[in-house]
């Protein structure tokens, strides 16, 4: 595994324990209420938190059932991909652009806009 690899396992991990806490909050629980609803204890929940460990995989689904929430939003997925999505499409219009594909990169940013309405880079 190289070191970005490294640094993106590290990142999700902490995304895992900022998600869990701040979907917990989110419900009003307190770290026992979740352990209880989990059959663990409040001292495991609040280590999942800190990022100190992370919860048995076979608890990820009875995590995500009770957060009525997916995997990708727990582990902090979603964010994740749609950063390496828009630098692959910012890639692709540099590369278009030094080849003078100008209609094709109209193209492609009229889909961005769509997709990222609130990305700076694509706005101008």
């Amino acid at each position: 595994m190289n070191s970005t690899e490294e640094n993106t396992m590290l990142n999700l991990g902490l995304k895992l324990g900022e998600n869990l806490k701040k979907f917990r909050l989110q419900r009003e629980l307190t770290q026992e209420q979740l352990a209880d609803v989990l059959g663990v204890s409040a001292q495991a929940v609040s280590r999942w938190e800190n990022g100190t460990t992370y919860p048995d995989i076979t608890l990820l689904p009875t995590i995500v059932s009770y957060f009525e929430i997916t995997l990708d939003e727990l582990m902090g997925m979603e964010n994740w991909r749609s950063e390496e999505q828009l630098k692959e499409l910012l890639g692709q219009l540099e590369e278009n652009g030094s080849k003078g594909l100008i209609y094709e990169n109209i193209l492609l940013l009229r889909d961005a806009v769509k997709t990222y309405p609130t990305n700076y880079e694509l706005q101008f």
